[in-house]
């Protein structure tokens, strides 16, 4: 890109391997989507299409815009853009707005487009609390003075995702956010007590939402029902042990013909295994395992605490996202609906990832020594 002469080498890595992971994700959607968009569209590369426009280019003028964005500028303007945020997942409440799928009302609709808000929120919060970290950390070690007022935005933000229901989108947060006010030097107790109130509502959601409980029987008894609740997770399996170490080849999936729920969603991965193998599925974990690792070192030059905890927080969530996003497809968790990072269909999710990535870059580009601050 033009702008990779001001980027370290860490930077440029960075630039490269997720230049890798998108061509990775438009062939895997482009494959992986061509029955459903047949069947549901009348075209064989409607997804392809649909990420490439809705996602991409979105995606890459956000990045650009982000990466010559004034530095000092972002944390200044942290508040206000999370409060537009907020008031942008508050249109999910709204009938008309909202756009409800499989009971639950996770996308508002602009007219020309449909857009998910949680994962804008998502990024808006690790921007917003990067800020709060580094200008609060002396009074961190306080409970009430220090970290209960980010908690109190933390929780209004959590309570609307869950009130959707995003089960899985409030668990990516909430472990980021946790793993991000480790960095800050937040006690452990009370870290602690965060972490257990995180586990009540899992319990709770797993009581009285009925998808969250069909999603967790079905883990805990994978055989009572392979073809009801426990269907997608089986077929997930299906997918990836018949791709055996090269897989099918690319383009030649069975479990795309309908069998495999959310081929291009949260299952792509299970697709991926099928068609490429273990090697090509290895393939992939390792370019998300390089973003990580350079994207730390970007952490470790960055020019303050702000840079420093903007991008580990971002480096987090896109690798807690992963995690979990695995772990579910290959039965390590019940399935949450999380999508791969990068990989995965949605427009929203990708343009949102890309446009992280440049605010990483930016930090790089205003770089100084190692632990500068």
């Amino acid at each position: 890109m033009f702008f990779a002469k001001k980027l370290s080498f860490s930077g440029q890595a960075l630039l490269l391997i997720v230049t890798l992971l998108i061509v990775y994700g438009l062939i895997a959607v482009a494959s992986a989507g061509i029955v459903l968009s047949n069947v549901n569209f009348h075209q064989s590369y409607y997804y392809f299409k649909s990420q490439f426009w809705k996602g991409l280019i979105p995606g890459v003028i956000l990045a650009i815009l982000v990466f010559r964005f004034p530095y000092k500028e972002i944390k200044k303007i942290s508040f206000f853009a999370l409060l537009a945020g907020i008031i942008l997942l508050a249109g999910t409440f709204i009938p008309g707005l909202r756009i409800c799928q499989k009971g639950a009302c996770r996308w508002v609709n602009l007219g020309f487009l449909a857009i998910q808000p949680a994962e804008i929120i998502k990024l808006l919060i690790i921007i917003y609390l990067s800020a709060w970290l580094e200008k609060h950390q002396k009074s961190l070690k306080s409970f009430f003075r220090g970290l209960l007022p980010i908690l109190l935005i933390c929780g209004l933000v959590g309570t609307m995702i869950l009130i959707e229901p995003d089960l899985g989108t409030l668990g990516v947060l909430t472990l980021s956010i946790i793993l991000l006010l480790f960095l800050g030097n937040v006690k452990i107790y009370h870290l602690g007590v965060l972490f257990l109130i995180g586990i009540i509502i899992v319990f709770l959601a797993i009581n009285f939402l009925p998808y969250a409980s069909n999603r967790w029987h079905s883990f805990v008894n994978p055989g009572s029902d392979i073809q009801g609740k426990s269907y997608q997770s089986y077929q997930s399996l299906i997918a990836l042990g018949s791709g055996g170490l090269l897989g099918r080849g690319l383009g030649n999936s069975l479990q795309k013909y309908r069998f495999l729920p959310e081929p291009v969603g949260d299952s792509i991965f299970a697709i991926i295994g099928e068609e490429l193998g273990f090697l090509g599925g290895a393939v992939l974990i390792l370019l998300l395992f390089l973003f990580v690792y350079f994207g730390i070192r970007i952490a470790r030059r960055a020019p303050d605490r702000f840079g420093y905890f903007l991008v580990n927080g971002i480096i987090i969530l896109i690798a807690v996202q992963s995690l979990i996003n695995l772990a579910a497809i290959t039965r390590l968790i019940p399935l949450t609906g999380i999508t791969l990072p990068f990989i995965s269909y949605g427009g929203t999710s990708l343009a949102i990832s890309l446009t992280s990535v440049g605010l990483i870059l930016n930090v790089d580009r205003n770089r100084r020594g190692k632990n500068n601050f």
